[in-house]
Protein backbone atom coordinates (compact mmCIF):
# COMPACT_ATOMS: atom_id res chain seq x y z
CA UNK A 1 0.00 0.00 0.00
CA UNK A 2 2.84 2.46 0.93
CA UNK A 3 4.31 1.51 -2.64
CA UNK A 4 0.97 2.66 -4.33
CA UNK A 5 0.64 5.62 -2.67
CA UNK A 6 4.48 6.73 -3.41
CA UNK A 7 3.69 5.95 -7.23
CA UNK A 8 0.54 7.28 -7.32
CA UNK A 9 1.74 11.15 -6.23
CA UNK A 10 4.84 10.44 -8.00
CA UNK A 11 5.56 12.68 -11.03
CA UNK A 12 8.16 9.76 -12.57
CA UNK A 13 9.35 9.97 -16.18
CA UNK A 14 10.73 6.30 -16.23
CA UNK A 15 10.93 3.61 -14.04
CA UNK A 16 8.73 2.92 -10.79
CA UNK A 17 8.92 3.47 -7.64
CA UNK A 18 9.96 0.18 -5.48
CA UNK A 19 8.76 -1.04 -2.20
CA UNK A 20 12.06 -0.75 -0.43
CA UNK A 21 12.44 3.30 -1.66
CA UNK A 22 8.71 3.97 -0.46
CA UNK A 23 9.23 2.75 2.67
CA UNK A 24 12.41 5.05 3.46
CA UNK A 25 11.10 7.28 2.08
CA UNK A 26 8.53 7.30 4.59
CA UNK A 27 11.01 6.82 7.24
CA UNK A 28 12.91 9.37 6.28
CA UNK A 29 9.88 11.80 6.72
CA UNK A 30 8.93 10.69 9.61
CA UNK A 31 12.01 10.62 11.56
CA UNK A 32 12.89 14.08 9.95
CA UNK A 33 9.29 15.40 11.48
CA UNK A 34 10.01 13.86 14.37
CA UNK A 35 13.54 15.80 15.18
CA UNK A 36 11.69 19.06 14.46
CA UNK A 37 14.70 20.47 12.54
CA UNK A 38 14.23 24.19 11.27
CA UNK A 39 12.71 24.16 7.65
CA UNK A 40 15.82 25.31 6.21
CA UNK A 41 18.02 23.09 7.59
CA UNK A 42 18.83 20.04 5.18
CA UNK A 43 18.71 16.94 5.63
CA UNK A 44 20.25 13.43 3.67
CA UNK A 45 18.89 9.95 3.05
CA UNK A 46 21.82 7.83 2.87
CA UNK A 47 21.28 4.63 1.65
CA UNK A 48 23.38 1.70 1.66
CA UNK A 49 24.12 -0.50 -2.02
CA UNK A 50 26.34 -2.78 -2.70
CA UNK A 51 28.37 -2.60 -6.00
CA UNK A 52 29.15 -6.34 -6.89
CA UNK A 53 26.42 -6.22 -9.57
CA UNK A 54 26.47 -2.72 -10.37
CA UNK A 55 30.26 -2.71 -11.62
CA UNK A 56 31.27 -2.79 -15.16
CA UNK A 57 33.59 -4.77 -15.64
CA UNK A 58 32.35 -6.81 -12.19
CA UNK A 59 34.96 -7.32 -9.59
CA UNK A 60 36.41 -10.79 -10.03
CA UNK A 61 34.91 -14.19 -8.17
CA UNK A 62 38.05 -13.72 -5.48
CA UNK A 63 37.07 -10.38 -3.81
CA UNK A 64 36.90 -10.59 -0.85
CA UNK A 65 35.88 -7.35 0.93
CA UNK A 66 32.58 -5.50 0.99
CA UNK A 67 32.17 -3.27 -1.59
CA UNK A 68 29.34 -0.37 -1.45
CA UNK A 69 28.78 3.37 -1.25
CA UNK A 70 26.25 5.14 0.10
CA UNK A 71 23.88 6.96 -2.09
CA UNK A 72 22.64 10.23 -0.98
CA UNK A 73 20.07 11.80 -1.51
CA UNK A 74 19.67 15.52 0.21
CA UNK A 75 17.12 18.14 0.59
CA UNK A 76 15.90 21.09 2.52
CA UNK A 77 13.44 19.63 5.66
CA UNK A 78 10.75 22.33 4.59
CA UNK A 79 10.65 20.62 0.99
CA UNK A 80 10.72 17.13 2.40
CA UNK A 81 8.06 17.82 4.87
CA UNK A 82 6.07 20.33 2.72
CA UNK A 83 5.27 17.54 0.15
CA UNK A 84 4.10 14.19 -0.25
CA UNK A 85 5.32 9.73 0.20
CA UNK A 86 5.35 10.29 -3.39
CA UNK A 87 8.27 13.16 -3.75
CA UNK A 88 10.12 11.81 -1.11
CA UNK A 89 10.72 8.35 -3.01
CA UNK A 90 11.30 9.98 -5.63
CA UNK A 91 14.03 11.86 -4.63
CA UNK A 92 15.51 8.40 -4.03
CA UNK A 93 14.49 6.54 -6.83
CA UNK A 94 16.45 9.66 -8.74
CA UNK A 95 19.53 9.22 -6.54
CA UNK A 96 19.98 5.13 -7.44
CA UNK A 97 19.34 5.94 -10.83
CA UNK A 98 21.68 8.51 -11.47
CA UNK A 99 24.31 5.96 -9.33
CA UNK A 100 26.24 4.60 -12.26
CA UNK A 101 28.98 2.11 -12.76
CA UNK A 102 31.43 4.61 -13.79
CA UNK A 103 30.05 6.89 -10.85
CA UNK A 104 30.49 3.82 -8.23
CA UNK A 105 33.95 2.77 -9.63
CA UNK A 106 35.01 6.83 -9.41
CA UNK A 107 34.11 6.61 -5.67
CA UNK A 108 35.65 3.11 -4.82
CA UNK A 109 39.05 5.10 -5.92
CA UNK A 110 38.66 7.19 -2.55
CA UNK A 111 38.29 4.24 -0.18
CA UNK A 112 36.47 5.27 3.26
CA UNK A 113 35.65 3.87 6.76
CA UNK A 114 32.65 4.48 7.78
CA UNK A 115 32.20 5.37 11.53
CA UNK A 116 28.38 5.87 13.32
CA UNK A 117 29.69 9.03 14.52
CA UNK A 118 30.40 10.74 11.27
CA UNK A 119 27.12 11.09 10.40
CA UNK A 120 25.34 14.40 10.65
CA UNK A 121 22.12 14.83 13.13
CA UNK A 122 20.00 15.33 10.83
CA UNK A 123 20.80 12.46 8.56
CA UNK A 124 18.66 9.10 8.24
CA UNK A 125 21.68 5.90 7.24
CA UNK A 126 20.02 2.77 5.75
CA UNK A 127 21.95 -0.37 6.02
CA UNK A 128 21.39 -3.87 4.90
CA UNK A 129 19.42 -5.04 2.52
CA UNK A 130 15.93 -6.84 2.43
CA UNK A 131 17.40 -9.16 -0.60
CA UNK A 132 19.90 -10.70 2.64
CA UNK A 133 18.32 -14.30 3.01
CA UNK A 134 18.05 -14.38 6.83
CA UNK A 135 15.13 -16.55 7.94
CA UNK A 136 16.11 -19.29 5.67
CA UNK A 137 19.69 -20.36 7.13
CA UNK A 138 20.07 -23.42 9.67
CA UNK A 139 22.71 -23.92 11.68
CA UNK A 140 21.30 -27.20 13.08
CA UNK A 141 19.27 -25.50 15.40
CA UNK A 142 16.05 -25.06 12.63
CA UNK A 143 14.73 -22.42 10.74
CA UNK A 144 15.33 -18.53 12.90
CA UNK A 145 12.84 -17.12 14.57
CA UNK A 146 13.75 -13.38 14.20
CA UNK A 147 16.46 -11.20 12.79
CA UNK A 148 18.69 -9.53 15.42
CA UNK A 149 21.32 -6.56 14.59
CA UNK A 150 23.26 -6.60 17.50
CA UNK A 151 24.34 -3.28 19.42
CA UNK A 152 27.15 -2.28 16.96
CA UNK A 153 26.48 1.10 14.84
CA UNK A 154 22.85 1.96 16.45
CA UNK A 155 22.86 5.85 16.08
CA UNK A 156 19.37 8.22 15.93
CA UNK A 157 18.45 7.87 12.24
CA UNK A 158 20.21 4.36 11.72
CA UNK A 159 17.82 1.99 9.96
CA UNK A 160 18.87 -1.22 9.17
CA UNK A 161 16.36 -3.34 7.00
CA UNK A 162 15.82 -6.88 6.64
CA UNK A 163 13.51 -9.51 5.02
CA UNK A 164 10.19 -9.75 6.85
CA UNK A 165 9.41 -13.15 8.35
CA UNK A 166 5.80 -12.85 6.64
CA UNK A 167 5.79 -14.27 2.98
CA UNK A 168 5.59 -12.33 -0.05
CA UNK A 169 7.97 -9.59 -0.21
CA UNK A 170 7.57 -7.86 3.30
CA UNK A 171 10.27 -5.95 5.36
CA UNK A 172 11.49 -5.69 8.90
CA UNK A 173 13.26 -2.60 9.90
CA UNK A 174 15.32 -1.99 12.73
Amino acid sequence: QIKAKANESSKLQRGEILSLQALVGLMWRTITRARKLEADQTTACKLAAGLRKRLDPTLPGEYFGSCMLFMLTEAKVGDLLGQDLGWAAQALHETVLRETANIGRQRLMNIQLYDANGFESSDVVVASSPWFEMYGSDFGWGEGLAVLSGSANKFDGGISVFPGKVEGGSMDLK
